[in-house]
């Protein structure tokens, strides 16, 4: 095992521990019940979405070229829509 074996796992692991942190406050940072069940469907459908790419990746290396794809579509168009749906369902509670 060299320093570039070493490094991809102690990224890979950084990586995994600052997700986790990130979705444990995303969670954390919610105002009602229904927020948080959002918030966390939310989560598990991009945690799904990212460990079926990974190991895509890591039993299909073809698909390298393209592990970019579903990463993006989770960027480009999750992102937006999960806050638009966060923000609709705050102002819905707020109105309560």
């Amino acid at each position: 095992m060299d320093t570039t074996d070493i490094g991809g796992i102690f990224g890979s692991v950084l990586g995994i521990l600052g997700g986790v942190v990130g979705t444990y406050f995303s969670i954390r940072n919610t105002n009602s019940r229904r927020e948080r069940r959002f918030v966390i469907r939310a989560a598990i459908v991009v945690w799904m979405a990212l460990g079926l790419t990974a190991l895509a990746v890591f039993y299909r290396p073809a698909l390298r070229t393209w592990a970019w794809v579903p990463i993006c579509l989770m960027v480009v168009v999750g992102v937006p829509l999960g806050n638009r749906l966060q923000e609709r369902i705050r102002r819905e509670e707020a109105r309560k």
